[in-house]
């Protein structure tokens, strides 16, 4: 049974922000999501006890996971050279 997927407005805003070509490898991996929850290679975001990440390149997907109602919530999606990106959202 898959997880369902949600993107916050910061999340549907940050990656409108990026170029076409990067916009659909986010899709991608935000779909991918839905099938495993914690891909290889996502991390905890430190100071945060239930969000995660993943890198798309230099891109980064910052989530947190409801096991007991199979949700993904998508909550940022930042460029890893924005610092803040670990902090709000």
């Amino acid at each position: 049974m898959e997880y369902q997927i949600r993107l916050t407005k910061h999340a549907v805003k940050d990656i409108s922000s990026f170029q076409r070509a990067d916009q659909r490898r986010i899709k991608r991996a935000i779909d991918g999501l839905a099938g495993n929850p914690r891909p290889r290679g996502c991390q905890k975001v430190r100071g945060k006890d239930s969000r995660l990440r993943i890198r798309i390149g230099r891109i980064r997907v910052i989530y947190d996971v409801n096991d007991k109602r199979r949700c993904v919530e998508v909550a940022r999606v930042r460029l890893r050279s924005e610092s803040k990106y670990r902090l709000r959202g």
